[in-house]
């Protein structure tokens, strides 16, 4: 086929980037173009600009996409979450040496902001919780009305960050029913903006199979399993599901993999065929659970969360089977006959003076037995060892004198404490030996 002419377009760049991407757009692999010579009229520095315009115009519609704006406000969402437990927290202990009975009365965090924020004093607090009379007898103390006032700026920026959590959450679910209506349907709009934020992208989540998805999040868990043989890990982000994390602990895998496959199902639909599958997944999520359900917890013997309910326990069928039974056919109503006897059918006793003969005797083959006690004299045995011998005969005369050893013997530095080398030490040196195989002795 003929090359397309770019240079034909003349030299305005953005004619000739829209000439590219259309050439892209039509053209059908193979390819195979045919040669053409480059007029001289025509300046490649043109293509080059074109071609840069042309992949920032790309650029610019990948930025677009919306899976990843759904990363971004996921992420967004859990910067928040860890900013409000910290300000919970500061605000529960510093409220409370103003009044301690309003903090213990009120557990949840955004009506303890919103109480703090709106009403600020302790009798105005109490009030609003109608126990007002608590506030005459509290144990707090009084304070400032500056510094009551810059903790009622404190619990006004909680509430805030309440807001903006909401505000996002909010628009993480209209996102998701735009982008992913399938997987926000299987495990709600947050947990499936994060698994699309985990994996990169809705496309990409859609190659991966459902042992993947199952996983997503528990990277460190998998990899220390694969690396050290600790246990692997059941479920990673899908944890955060309520059908998982209040579940038994031995349906728990279970379920995180029937939510899994439905998922991985419902993002290959969203990011390729675009079919609304939200009625057959809930079909099959809720199949996939029933049976997980019947499975019992299994026994203490077949070892916890490591076999399929009933093994060692009973048979290896289908859950709710009967009990194995050890007492092979029917029960019968009489006697089971007299005990077996070992001097029945099988012979009498067995006796070692029988075929196999004699007792084995030690006067026999290997000869009799020797008289008295063992000597060592005898061929088995040298002679004793004497130190007349190959030593030579002992020193005539008295010993050698003494010769004191040390740095103070004989000579310079007599006089000075004989000092030990440190242990370890070879061939006249104080360095400490080298362990085996590292250059050492």
């Amino acid at each position: 086929m003929a090359r397309p002419v770019w240079f034909e377009k003349g030299s305005d760049i953005t004619v000739v980037a829209d000439h590219l991407q259309a050439s892209a757009e039509a053209a059908v692999a193979p390819l195979a173009f045919e040669p053409r010579a480059l007029p001289g009229s025509a300046s490649p520095a043109t293509l080059h600009q074109a071609a840069l315009l042309r992949a920032r115009r790309l650029l610019t519609v990948s930025h677009a996409e919306q899976d990843r704006i759904l990363s971004q406000e996921v992420n967004a969402i859990d910067d928040l979450v860890r900013t409000a437990n910290l300000l919970v927290e500061r605000l529960r202990e510093w409220y409370a040496l103003h009044a301690p009975e309003a903090t213990r009365h009120v557990t949840d965090a955004k009506e303890l902001a919103n109480l703090v924020a709106t009403h600020g004093d302790r009798a105005n607090v109490m009030a609003a919780l109608k126990q007002a009379d608590v506030a005459t007898t509290s144990l707090g103390t009084d304070l400032d009305p500056a510094d009551l006032a810059v903790i009622q700026g404190f619990a006004a920026a909680l509430q805030g960050v309440h807001a903006s959590w909401a505000a996002l959450e909010a628009r993480v679910g209209g996102l998701m029913e735009t982008v992913a209506p399938n997987v926000a349907s299987v495990v709600g709009p947050v947990i499936g903006a994060r698994l699309i934020a985990l994996s990169g992208g809705l496309n990409r989540l859609a190659t991966w199979p459902a042992g993947t998805v199952q996983l997503l999040g528990a990277e460190t868990a998998l990899f220390r399993h694969l690396k050290e043989g600790t246990k692997p890990p059941k479920h990673g982000i899908l944890f955060q599901h309520p059908l998982v994390h209040l579940a038994p602990p031995w349906q728990r895998g279970p379920t995180a993999r029937a939510l899994a496959l439905a998922a991985a199902t419902g993002a290959k639909a969203d990011a390729f065929t675009k079919n609304d599958l939200r009625a057959f997944l809930k079909t099959q999520l809720d199949n996939d659970l029933a049976r997980v359900a019947k499975r019992k917890m299994p026994s203490r013997d077949a070892g916890f969360g490591r076999y399929p309910p009933g093994r060692g326990t009973g048979p290896r069928g289908p859950p709710g089977a009967a009990p194995r039974q050890w007492n092979r056919g029917p029960p019968s109503d009489g006697p089971r006959g007299p005990p077996r006897s070992f001097d029945g059918p099988r012979g009498p006793p067995r006796s070692f003076d029988g075929p196999r003969g004699p007792p084995r005797s030690f006067d026999g083959p290997r000869g009799p037995p020797q008289d008295g006690p063992r000597s060592f004299d005898g061929p088995r045995s040298q002679p004793p060892r004497s130190f007349d011998g190959p030593r030579g005969p002992p020193r005539d005369g008295p010993a050698a004198p003494y010769k004191p050893r040390g740095p103070g013997a004989g000579g310079s530095g007599a006089g000075a404490p004989w000092k030990r080398k440190p242990q370890g030490a070879f061939r006249g040196t104080n360095a400490p030996a080298k362990p085996p195989g590292k250059g050492g002795a």
